[in-house]
């Protein structure tokens, strides 16, 4: 969540519950398509383990500097303000 008068502040928060699942899902696609471009991660991914926040950030700055893949952020705003 954003806050602040130019909803400059980012607050961290748990997922809510009705989203919890659908964030669950887009994460393991995410892990699935990094294993197909970084041998790190496939490791990972065939162990069924869980990368470190560490690995995973490198593993996607690395690939991405390679052109392998297109990390894509979405989100909307209202009056500069996250919604």
């Amino acid at each position: 969540r954003f806050s602040g008068p130019g909803g400059e502040e980012v607050e961290e928060g748990e997922v809510p519950a009705g989203l919890q699942a659908a964030m669950e899902e887009k994460r393991a696609e995410l892990l699935e398509k990094l294993a197909d471009a970084d041998e790190e991660i496939a490791e990972f991914y065939l162990a069924e383990e869980e990368p470190p926040l560490g690995v995973l950030r490198a593993a996607i700055r690395r690939q991405t500097i390679a052109n392998a893949i297109t990390p894509v952020f979405m989100g909307s705003a209202f009056k500069n303000k996250g919604v």
